[in-house]
């Protein structure tokens, strides 16, 4: 089974202002620049579009009054923000930074995070958001694949299941794709590395597959989570990969946006069949803990061997035989045998 690729968004701060990480918790991974002294103005840098909205309504004026300080706040994706505080190293400007794992990870290499001081609260930080001395991460998104239900029934397409459908040639012109810089595009590269025989550490099937199958399909390789919300409601772009909480604030506008994490559902339907042959067989867990109404086949078989000599039991083992074997060449016909066990694609 493929899982989807996971997101751990960082944070960094300065230390003097300590007490924005409890009204940051939830959002990304933090990182900052140092400064010790007080200041009037809080510049924080983070993602736009819908979460920008949120921080602005709900987190910022809320903090802004207990704390009797203005936040400024920078939209960009990660990447914008890891060049500003390149830019700005040694005259940092940018008092906290929300970004993506990736980026955020930079960011601590590269020296541009203060040493997160410590706290109550941060000993209900799970291991995973321990990104380090200088960042911790405040939230966890998955990529996987947002498509327009409505244009797909329009146009007679099925449901998508699988990352294959970016180099599907019924949807050339209609498939958006973010820039490797962007964290769902490099996901989007990193798949069809892994589905070639790469991965992480061999990117070049990923290319290779992107440059050949997937970029003939793409309309536009949308730079902003906000840009690609444009091009879904327009009409332009009926399918691109997208992180969770970017296709639930799309479809709590009313959009008709389906999203799905490729590949799990074969491997939950690889995962029912083998449990399903492993319990169906169980005879001696069953007869300890089935009640007294409940008698399964496999304990009706040896009841009928134990009591009886004919030949039902080896006629009902012929049917079940029978009945394993034209189950699995239906679903090798209809979805191949090795996407539904292990999750691989022809």
């Amino acid at each position: 089974m493929r899982h989807p690729q996971r997101s751990l968004r960082p944070l960094s701060f300065r230390s003097s202002w300590r007490p924005l990480l409890d009204a940051l918790a939830g959002a990304g991974a933090l990182c900052g620049p140092l400064l010790a002294q007080a200041e009037a103005t809080l510049y924080v840098a983070n993602v736009g579009g819908s979460n920008e909205q949120m921080y602005r309504q709900t987190i910022i004026p809320a903090f802004e009054k207990a704390h009797n300080v203005k936040i400024v706040y920078v939209a960009g994706n990660s990447s914008d923000t890891l060049a500003k505080l390149q830019a700005q190293k040694g005259h940092e400007q940018i008092n906290v930074a929300v970004m993506d794992d990736g980026p955020m990870y930079q960011a601590i290499q590269m020296g541009l995070c203060s040493k997160v001081a410590d706290a109550p609260v941060m000993n209900d930080l799970y291991p995973l958001a321990r990104l380090g001395p200088t960042a911790i991460g405040g939230g966890m998104v998955a990529t996987g694949i947002g498509y327009n239900e409505e244009a797909f029934k329009k146009m007679g397409l099925p449901a998508p299941d699988s990352w294959n459908v970016l180099s599907d040639t019924r949807l050339k012109g209609k498939l958006g794709v973010p820039p490797i810089t962007n964290t769902y595009g490099l996901h989007a590269l990193v798949m069809p590395a892994r589905m070639n025989g790469g991965g992480e550490k061999n990117i070049d099937p990923g290319f290779n597959a992107m440059t050949k199958q997937v970029a003939p399909n793409v309309l536009s390789w949308a730079p902003t989570p906000g840009e690609m919300d444009g091009l879904m409601q327009n009409g332009d772009v009926i399918l691109a990969p997208y992180g969770s909480g970017r296709a639930v604030a799309l479809q709590n506008t009313g959009f008709p946006l389906k999203f799905f994490y490729p590949m799990i559902r074969t491997g939950v339907v690889g995962g029912w069949v083998l449990s399903f042959i492993q319990s169906f067989d169980e005879l001696t867990m069953t007869i300890f803990v089935a009640t007294p109404g409940t008698t399964t086949l496999p304990v009706a078989m040896y009841n009928q061997i134990a009591q009886t000599i004919d030949p039902l039991v080896a006629s009902v083992s012929t049917v079940l035989i029978v009945g394993t074997v034209v189950l699995m060449l239906v679903l090798d016909r209809m979805v191949g045998l090795d996407r539904v066990l292990i999750g691989e694609t022809r």
